[in-house]
């Protein structure tokens, strides 16, 4: 007998597979309908009984359940024994749901007696209590209210769209300094308490290129981190005529109100002085930033009984990069040979003005004085200054050498910031005084 591949071999009477396929559909027909009845029959049966037959009806499947899943248990190994023994404290979890939170939380309850729940026998969701020792252990869900609150600000906010002012964050109090186009105030912050210098720098009568000086002198100081160099902490500008400097507040003052009413420093204490200008002006210098104004007004003392100091008003200063300086600025009576002449200088300028500041510290009065400008000009070129007189016979050597090295007029062979504090009159490891 032959056979044809993707063929029956039995043939089948098409009227006979039409009946057969009758007869399925109809018959899935009669169980779908079957168990549409059954259940209307159940819930009909459900609606006519009490709540508490209800009740006793849920926990009939539940207990079968538990069972189900006992039988399950025992299948798959032994269960393990509890870790409670008789007679101990044991803890018996409480499951409720939350509707609002939409999750389950636990509540704990611990004793030794047999805990009271009381029920209420409309509530579905919470099982008997002689039916909370079967129920399978949930963890607990521990939830805490928050320890944040959300407080009031101490000052009025502001919309996104305003500028927020120096007023907003400080409080302007006394002024403590004035300069050409600048005021200093003592200043509050709202909230710490902190206390701050504010340098409000009126641009509306500074020329452009006072303006840039300004800018200039903001992006240095923030570029400065030492502890002998004032400290900037905020900007605002929220008007074309004022600018707000923040920065630390130092309270001995500035030098020249210590030198003025003092008359003189004693040499101790000029050489303490000198040691912590001259670690500023080398941090500065090694950023190769040049102040180009040092002089007693911009030095600040960080307390009245201490001369450790923090140099302050970069407004002139200047960063030197792969040439040199010229221009022209600072007080005539601190400026170098070099840049009275209106010369190219570098960094060395700021020596030359250490060395008059720590000249007028000791004796009381400046190396060059004259009312005619330009014969003051010639001396400071000349470098026309002396140690004559009964102000220097008291002072050391050392101080005079390295005072005469700080106002060398070369430039080229005048003592640097590293070189002065290896010198035995400001070196801290080598005292003069064993010389």
């Amino acid at each position: 007998m032959s056979h044809t591949y993707g063929q029956f071999d039995d043939e089948v009477d098409s009227t006979n597979v039409d009946y057969l396929r009758l007869s399925i559909e109809k018959s899935e027909t009669l169980s779908t309908n079957n168990e549409i009845s059954s259940e209307k029959v159940l819930r009909e049966r459900d609606l006519s009984l009490s709540g508490g037959q209800r009740m006793q009806r849920i926990l009939h499947s539940l207990k079968k359940s538990l069972a189900d899943l006992g039988d399950s248990s025992r299948s798959i190994g032994k269960p393990k024994k509890s870790k409670f023994k008789k007679g101990s404290f044991e803890t018996v979890d409480i499951v409720k749901y939350n509707t609002t939170l939409n999750n389950y939380m636990t509540d704990s309850t611990t004793s030794t007696e047999t805990t009271k729940v009381q029920r209420d026998s409309s509530d579905l969701s919470m099982p008997p209590p002689k039916e909370i020792k079967d129920m399978p252990r949930v963890r607990p869900v521990i939830q805490k209210k928050s320890s944040f609150r959300i407080m009031r600000p101490s000052f009025p906010t502001k919309k996104p769209d305003q500028p927020v002012t120096i007023y907003d964050r400080f409080i302007l109090k006394d002024q403590i300094g004035i300069g050409g186009f600048s005021k200093v105030f003592k200043a509050a912050h709202r909230l710490s308490g902190r206390s701050f210098a504010v340098k409000r720098i009126q641009l509306s009568l500074m020329s452009e290129k006072d303006r840039k000086n300004v800018k200039s002198e903001v992006s240095i100081l923030r570029s400065l981190n030492h502890p002998s160099i004032i400290k900037i902490h905020d900007v605002f500008q929220t008007d074309p005529e004022y600018v707000y400097l923040v920065m630390e507040r130092v309270r001995g003052g500035e030098l020249y109100n210590c030198i003025v009413d003092h008359g003189t420093l004693s040499e101790s204490n000029a050489r303490l002085l000198c040691q912590s200008i001259l670690r500023a002006v080398k941090y500065c210098h090694d950023q190769n930033v040049v102040h180009r104004d040092l002089k007693p007004e911009n030095i600040l003392l960080v307390s009245k009984n201490s001369y450790d100091v923090k140099i302050c008003d970069f407004g002139c200063a200047g960063r030197l990069k792969d040439h040199f300086l010229s221009t022209f600025c600072g007080t005539i009576n601190y400026m170098s040979p070099e840049m009275a002449a209106r010369r190219y200088y570098d960094t060395s300028v700021d020596m030359w003005s250490v060395g008059v500041i720590i000249f007028v510290s000791l004796v009381g009065y400046l190396p060059f004085e004259n009312d005619d400008i330009d014969e003051l000009r010639r001396q400071i070129i000349r470098g026309d200054f002396s140690f004559q007189g009964s102000e220097w016979a008291k002072i050391s050597y050392f101080a005079k050498e390295l005072i005469s090295a700080m106002m060398n007029v070369d430039p080229l062979t005048r003592v640097t910031a590293d070189m002065a504090l290896l010198h035995p009159w400001s070196s801290p490891e080598r005292p003069w005084e064993s010389y």
